[in-house]
């Protein structure tokens, strides 16, 4: 009985131990922490692997326009609620909108950071989202969460 009670809590400890755990702390908090000008705007797979334990993701895109903050939130709003996301907190001061989602196929967890910036001076709306999620030491299947959410904010505007 001891020999399999030490194997199952050692087997436990393995599990939790090569979990890697988001959460919404580890996400920027404001707009003035991201470098709109060197984000990414593409996704690449490059090993052409089909799983992976990477754990964050992000995409950046801009618009040659001014929108108002108010069709920037109502677009992010959309692109969070179609990704299965629930707004956790919203900074108008900061620019930012955190969000989350729980249990899915391969994540356990899913923190959002979505974060936008008005550039009065250029004419351009530039906004940049980054993904977070809880996995275990299985990984996830090769998918930029960002971009997926962005696709549906830059349709929305």
């Amino acid at each position: 009985m001891f020999k399999i009670a030490y194997k199952f809590l050692l087997l436990l400890v393995l599990l939790t131990q090569s979990c890697t755990v988001a959460n919404l702390t580890s996400l920027p908090k404001s707009a003035s922490e991201i470098d709109f000008n060197k984000c990414p705007t593409e996704t690449e797979n490059p090993t052409g692997k089909r799983r992976t334990s990477k754990t964050m993701n992000e995409y950046c895109f801009e618009k040659s326009k001014i929108y108002s903050e108010d069709a920037i939130l109502r677009a992010i709003d959309k692109g969070l609620r179609t990704s299965g996301y629930v707004i956790r907190k919203y900074d108008a001061l900061e620019k930012f909108v955190l969000a989350d989602r729980t249990l899915r196929a391969n994540e356990w967890n899913s923190f959002a950071g979505i974060y936008y910036k008005i550039e009065e001076s250029t004419g351009k709306t530039k906004i940049y989202i980054q993904v977070r999620i809880t996995q275990d030491i299985t990984g996830g299947r090769v998918e930029n969460r960002a971009q997926k959410i962005a696709l549906i904010i830059e349709k929305e505007l």
